[in-house]
């Protein structure tokens, strides 16, 4: 399954691939520090899009942390997105 590029360059699929599964915490942070580099797949408000995301030092965490809690956030298996 390939992504779909919008016209603004911005990555996403349009069905949750077959390897993705809900991220917890623990996928982004190690207890120490933060995993920065992690690919993830954002899901949008109506659940139609899937943006792909990669977590980096500018990124807010809690607003991360309130999207994981609400499932909203999944990773794919070897981290290939």
């Amino acid at each position: 399954m390939q992504p779909i590029t919008n016209k603004n360059g911005i990555k996403y699929y349009d069905k949750l691939p077959e390897t993705a599964r809900q991220a917890e915490l623990s996928d982004f942070f190690n207890g120490t520090n933060w995993k920065y580099g992690k690919y993830y797949l954002l899901e949008n408000h109506d659940g139609h899009m899937f943006f792909i995301r990669r977590l980096h030092q500018l990124n807010n965490k809690e607003t991360l942390k309130m999207f994981i809690a609400t499932g909203r956030v999944y990773v794919v298996k070897n981290d290939k997105c």
